[in-house]
């Protein structure tokens, strides 16, 4: 790897993986902010923030204890933004979704504690603590990453992607990119193993939006078939109306001439 190879995947790109992490967890704020005016979810399917909130807890304890700070300030952001995104949908959930989303932040609590009891309370060497804790970390990313598979197989069963928020894939699949680049590159598996599975499932998603079309999407098709269709045969219908016309204008004519002609007699 050369100098400035080396320099590009191990700064240049967690530095935008920093960036493009905020947006990534802040790409559906306009959405949530919708959420809160309406009081309705509609399409929007909020257990996904359940794993943001996990995915960063992990990546920031993580990050803080191996000292990596691109790992940290990647998360400490999307921390709160989760906290935010889960308190201002889980109110108007159904009872359903209300259950799952509190059992999964149930689950997360249970879990790192059960994390930190085993690397704080046995003795563990720093060694065997951070990989421990980059285990768990990796367990929440790909928990992250595995969330909407729900609603993956709700998109094709309905054909209809409507649950799929095209920014979030989007951000997700750049992310994934940045951030799977620069595991590789400092060869830390706690990276770019769970980022290989989130690659294969960001791309997942936005090939089914590619094929199946948001629902007002097939709407607006919809109609603009149906006035294609009445426009064509609008079009069809005003040359027999004008042929119509005309022959009735003829024998109008006729009519007059002959007329004409009977009164002109000697």
């Amino acid at each position: 790897m050369t100098g400035n190879s080396s320099v590009l995947l191990t700064y240049v790109f967690p530095t935008i993986g920093c960036v493009i992490s905020l947006l990534t967890f802040s790409s559906s704020f306009v959405a949530v902010l919708q959420v809160r005016r309406t009081k309705r979810l509609g399409e929007l399917n909020p257990i996904p923030y359940t794993g943001i909130l996990g995915l960063t807890s992990g990546q920031v304890i993580y990050g803080s204890l191996i000292k990596n700070w691109f790992v940290f300030f990647a998360n400490a952001p999307g921390l709160l933004i989760g906290l935010w995104l889960i308190l201002s949908t889980i109110p108007h959930a159904t009872p359903k979704v209300q259950n799952v989303m509190t059992a999964v932040i149930m689950i997360l609590a249970m879990y790192y504690s059960v994390v930190a009891l085993v690397t704080t309370h046995l003795e563990v060497s720093t060694e065997k603590r951070n990989t421990i804790w980059g285990f768990a970390a990796a367990v929440s990313l790909v928990f992250f990453y595995t969330g909407p598979l729900s609603t993956l197989v709700k998109v094709v069963k309905h054909k209809d992607s409507s649950s799929l928020n095209p920014p979030f894939a989007i951000m997700v699949f750049i992310n994934v990119v940045m951030w799977l680049s620069y595991g590789l590159a400092i060869k830390n598996p706690f990276i770019w193993v769970p980022e290989t599975i989130g690659g294969a499932l960001s791309t997942t998603a936005l090939v089914l939006m590619m094929i199946f079309p948001r629902r007002e999407v097939i709407r607006e098709r919809e109609r603009l078939r149906q006035e294609s269709l009445a426009q064509s045969a609008n079009n069809l219908e005003t040359p027999a109306a004008d042929d119509s016309s005309q022959a009735a204008s003829a024998d109008v004519q006729l009519a007059t001439d002959m007329h004409r002609a009977y009164l002109s007699r000697p």
